[in-house]
C-alpha cells in the first residue's frame, strides 16, 4: 500500500541531511581557509613589556598552546579574548598591553591552526573546543571567579564569545564587529583574503546557491545565543566597516526586546571601520574596568603588526 505524500517526506528528509553534512564540511573548509591567511599563521615577536607579563601555557583538554598576560598590578580582573578570523593572537598586543597596564590580566584564545597550534587541524568544531578549554583554564585551574571574567569577541571570535557567555556566570561580554552569520560576511573581504578563490569548484558553486545559503546562514551565528545571555552586553560597530555589513547592528536590535529581564544590551557606533583601533582599545578598557584608562594604556605601537586585524 502506498502511502500518499511519503515519498515527497523521504526526499525532504534526504535533501536536508546531505544539505547538513554539506555545510558541515564547507564551514569546516570556510575555517581552515581562514586559518591558512598570512596573519593567522605567522608568529610576531612579544614586545619587551609584554614578554615580561606573558606565560605560555597548554590548555589541558585540546593541549592548544596560549599565552597568559598577567597584569601589573594585583588584581582579579581577567579578560578572555576571541581574536578574528584571519590574525592570531600577537595581533593584539596593544590591546594586552593596555589592559594588563589597567589591572586587566589577559587570555587571549589562539584557536586550532592558528599561530601557536598551526600544525593542529582547524575545523568549525574546534573553534568552540578550545574557548571552552581556555574557559575552565580560568575557572578550574586559575580558580578565577566567572564574576571577575570579561569576555570578549572580535568578529569571527564574537561567535565562540557568545557561546561561552551563553554556558557561563561571567561578568560582561563584549562584541566587537560581531560576526551574525558566516553569509553575511562580504563578499569583498573573502575574495582579498583569498578565501574564496581557495575553494574547489564545487564549494564555489554551493556558495551561489540559494538552498546553501540558507543552510550556511546559522553558521558562526553570534545572534543565536543572545536571548540566553544573562550578563550585560555590549555591541561595537562602524558605519564604514567593509567586512561586516552594517545590516547586522539592526539585527541585534530586534533580538534586544526578547533579551531576559535584568539584563540589557548596549550599542556604541564608531567611525574608524573593521580595525582594532586606540579609540576601541580605551573603551573596552573602560568598560571592564569602569574607570578612565591610565597614561600607560596610551602608548601605542606604530608598526601595523600589532593592529588587530580581523
Amino acid at each position: 500500500m502506498k502511502i500518499s505524500g511519503f515519498s515527497k517526506f523521504k526526499n525532504i528528509y534526504q535533501e536536508s541531511v546531505i544539505g547538513n553534512k554539506l555545510t558541515e564540511k564547507y564551514t569546516d573548509s570556510y575555517v581552515s581557509k581562514l586559518a591558512n591567511s598570512a596573519h593567522s599563521k605567522m608568529v610576531y615577536d612579544y614586545d619587551k613589556d609584554i614578554l615580561e607579563l606573558t606565560q605560555r601555557i597548554i590548555l589541558p583538554k585540546t593541549k592548544a598552546e596560549t599565552v597568559l598576560i598577567k597584569s601589573t598590578t594585583p588584581s582579579k580582573k581577567y579578560c578572555l579574548f576571541f581574536p578574528g578570523g584571519t590574525s592570531n593572537i600577537c595581533n593584539y598586543q596593544t590591546l594586552y598591553r593596555s589592559l594588563a597596564h589597567n589591572g586587566i590580566s589577559v587570555l587571549p584564545v589562539e584557536y586550532c591552526g592558528y599561530g601557536l597550534n598551526k600544525n593542529m587541524e582547524a575545523s568549525y568544531g574546534k573553534l568552540v573546543d578550545v574557548a571552552q578549554d581556555a574557559y575552565k583554564y580560568l575557572t578550574e585551574i586559575l580558580k578565577v571567579s566567572p564574576k571577575d571574567i570579561s569576555i570578549v569577541g572580535y568578529c569571527l571570535g564574537s561567535w565562540p564569545a557568545s557561546t561561552i557567555a551563553k554556558a557561563s556566570d561571567c561578568q560582561k561580554l563584549i562584541l566587537i564587529s560581531p560576526i551574525t552569520r558566516l553569509s553575511d560576511v562580504s563578499r569583498g573581504y573573502t575574495e582579498a583574503k583569498g578565501i574564496v578563490k581557495n575553494f574547489s569548484p564545487f564549494e564555489q558553486f554551493l556558495t551561489e546557491t540559494l538552498f546553501f545559503k540558507k543552510k550556511i546562514a546559522s553558521k558562526l551565528n553570534s545572534l543565536k545565543n543572545i536571548e540566553n545571555i544573562k550578563c550585560p552586553i555590549m555591541v561595537m560597530s562602524s558605519d564604514k566597516d567593509p567586512v561586516i555589513g552594517t545590516k547586522f547592528i539592526d539585527k541585534f536590535k530586534k533580538i534586544f526586546p526578547k533579551h531576559e529581564q535584568g539584563s540589557f544590551i548596549h550599542f556604541r557606533n564608531f567611525e574608524d571601520g573593521h580595525i582594532l583601533t586606540n579609540s576601541k582599545i580605551d573603551y573596552i578598557v573602560n568598560l571592564i574596568t569602569g574607570d578612565n584608562v591610565t597614561k600607560q594604556s596610551q602608548i601605542r605601537y606604530i608598526t601595523g603588526k600589532h593592529s588587530g586585524k580581523a
